[in-house]
């Protein structure tokens, strides 16, 4: 058993591709949220690779708003950049 956010998954009845999400969401989260909680603006990562990323955790867990709020500042702020 795991729990991941507001919610708790049986990991045995987790499919494969799922339990791959969830993994780089976690990942993601490390390396793209800093200590306040915000979405990091120095990301190493190509802009297409992240939001990839976090369309896919926003497609798995649609009511999860920890991913849904780290995808919309991940959007805002490559979106601040086409304009800049």
């Amino acid at each position: 058993d795991f729990s991941f956010g507001a919610f708790d998954l049986q990991l045995s009845q987790v499919p494969v591709p799922e339990l791959k999400v969830i993994r780089t969401i976690e990942w993601l989260k490390t390396i793209l949220v800093d200590d306040s909680g915000a979405f990091k603006q120095d990301v190493s990562m190509k802009r297409e690779d992240v939001l990839e990323e976090l369309g896919n955790g926003v497609k798995l867990f649609p009511n999860n708003d920890a991913i849904r709020l780290l995808y919309d500042s991940a959007t805002s702020y490559y979106a601040s950049l086409a304009t800049a």
